[in-house]
């Protein structure tokens, strides 16, 4: 699967990967290392918008809450920002990146910045012990960002975090967004006034809920299709879709919302779809470990389907004709291969490598 994964290599054979992309804010009380969760009565999550970037390295999360004290008294309230603790592999394969899990996390109260301490929810000793964390035996989340809020007599305080995560993959190439919301029941009320999500795409893909069962059976030369290793489904319904190509988003506009499920956004590059469908995988052995033999006009198709999927301008005739006649060919007469983005290059890169050097080996004539 190392073909599919070009920007995290390494460790998606071993299962997931990535981090957790966001969690809402959930009210802690105490202090110091001994907080523990709390139901506050007092205050509401009135309102949120939810913005998840998607970048080259992973995404880019925005989030803007509007929290009302309903009280008539003042309300000094520890909130805690929860996330799970997983390791992520590729770019940021460093030890900071590891121990934070939210790469350049800022946090504004009322449009200044606050600095947040972290501290420690279920150690990795409790967890294999059965033992429970502050937010309970259960929980998942091993993290925390911390940080005073005051609230005064019937004021609503705006907090907006900001930070960078990485992306997330399955063994059969798919990938996934998500964001924590259950989190955000902690408040009074146990719901939010109204969410707004977004999800926003840098470039052009399938969503594994527009997969039809025909295509999660159809790819050639690898053992799973994109989508099918497990349920791939969007785990939050009643989205819409906005834009087109590498300019869709996917929103969600929920009134009252009590979410009894974190966001999973499930999909797959459009021209890794198309590869794995139109064109195949380079395999040198089928499912049973039997040898797979090419000839050098079907490596030279091979090769050249890869380059066909990003619209490569064809100056063989025969090449021409034959991706002319694919439904899905569409020629790009400014195609330049360094110009492509990060990822396609690499992707490239990986699915022509190893049918280049079979043809080499093979003695075949390009």
């Amino acid at each position: 699967m190392k073909r599919l994964l070009s920007l995290a290599v390494l460790g998606a054979a071993f299962g997931l990967l990535g981090n957790e992309v966001s969690a809402n804010d959930s009210t802690f009380g105490g202090a110091g290392v001994n907080l523990v969760p709390i139901q506050n009565d007092e205050i509401r999550m009135a309102d949120e918008l939810v913005i998840l970037q998607q970048t080259y390295r992973g995404w880019h999360v925005t989030v803007t809450f509007h929290f009302k004290n309903e009280s008539a008294k003042m309300q000094k309230v520890v909130v805690g920002f929860p996330f799970k603790g997983r390791s992520i592999t590729g770019d940021y394969d460093d030890v900071s990146w590891k121990l934070e899990l939210a790469k350049n996390f800022k946090s504004t109260v009322r449009g200044k910045e606050l600095p947040s301490r972290k501290i420690e929810i279920r150690s990795e000793k409790d967890q294999e012990a059965g033992k429970p964390g502050l937010l309970g035996k259960d929980s998942s989340y091993t993290h925390a960002y911390v940080w005073d809020v005051e609230f005064a007599p019937n004021e609503t305080v705006e907090i907006v975090n900001s930070y960078d995560t990485g992306a997330n993959y399955l063994p059969d190439g798919s990938q996934w967004a998500e964001y924590i919301l259950k989190t955000g029941k902690n408040w009074k009320g146990n719901q939010i006034g109204r969410s707004q999500i977004e999800v926003r795409f840098i470039e052009d893909v399938v969503l594994c809920d527009e997969m039809t069962s025909a295509q999660k059976n159809n790819c050639k030369g690898i053992e799973y299709c994109p989508c099918t290793i497990t349920d791939t489904a969007t785990t939050i319904k009643g989205y819409k879709i906005e834009g087109q190509g590498s300019n869709r988003k996917m929103v969600w506009d929920l009134p009252n919302f009590a979410p009894e499920k974190d966001l999973d956004v499930y999909y797959v590059p459009r021209y890794v779809f198309m590869g794995y469908q139109e064109i195949g995988a380079f395999s040198s052995c089928d499912g049973d470990g039997n040898k797979v033999t090419y000839s050098c006009e079907e490596l030279r198709l091979l090769r050249n389907g890869y380059y066909a999927i990003l619209g490569y301008p064809f100056k063989s005739a025969d090449l021409k004709a034959h991706f002319g006649k694919k439904a899905w060919y569409k020629e790009n007469p400014q195609f330049d291969a360094k110009k492509l983005p990060k990822a396609q290059q690499e992707w490239l890169a990986e699915m022509v490598g190893p049918v280049a050097a079979a043809e080499k080996a093979q003695g075949c004539k390009k």
